[in-house]
């Protein structure tokens, strides 16, 4: 780990000043991260993850239920070895478009809350060509709420009708009252 990185983490912990993220994942990939008890983002690059700290917090946004690679073309993806190519599709009179698929596929709520315990992020190996860094977490019981009633109060959120730009970032900090706000509609509260 870099020194001077290290020396600003270290000085973020002992002035006790907690960080509040957002981890942008789809739904499935989320509730994988709860049973290993780690956070992942951003396709597992370490950058983001060189900026939190125990004590940190993050939230999940999940834009969609699945992670689906590759693009649709009428109805069938390019990447053959997608399950849902052999699932949903066989049947090609009730093929289904982009749109439906996209429109099916849809989550737009923020789905976990968790604390990051590990000091540094690390490696681990999920595939031979896939060793992603990830951060260990602390995962609350929290109810999953639809991004929609909360755009209107989200400070990050600047323009409101465009309001999916900032999570194309994949990773970003919020401020702690935007935290408190998706908290709270989660059913969590912390006693300030």
């Amino acid at each position: 780990m870099d020194i001077g990185l290290e020396f600003l983490n270290y000085i973020r912990r002992t002035k006790f000043m907690t960080r509040y993220w957002i981890g942008v994942a789809s739904r499935e990939h989320v509730q994988r991260g709860i049973t290993e008890g780690i956070c992942q983002v951003c396709h597992g690059k370490a950058g983001p993850l060189k900026l939190m700290s125990p004590g940190d917090w993050i939230i999940y946004y999940s834009p969609t239920i699945k992670f689906i690679p590759g693009k649709f073309i009428s109805g069938v993806a390019q990447d053959q070895s997608l399950d849902i190519v052999s699932d949903q599709f066989q049947d090609q009179a009730q093929a289904k478009t982009s749109a439906q698929i996209r429109l099916e596929n849809s989550c737009k709520k923020f789905t976990e809350i968790g604390k990051i315990k590990s000091q540094v992020p690390y490696q681990f190996q999920m595939a031979p060509d896939f060793i992603p860094w990830r951060h260990d977490v602390e995962f609350l019981p929290a109810t999953e709420v639809a991004i929609a009633p909360l755009i209107a109060k989200l400070s990050f959120i600047i323009n409101k009708q465009s309001w999916g730009f900032p999570f194309r970032r994949g990773c970003f900090e919020i401020s702690a009252a935007d935290f408190n706000l998706i908290a709270n509609s989660m059913g969590i509260s912390f006693n300030s």
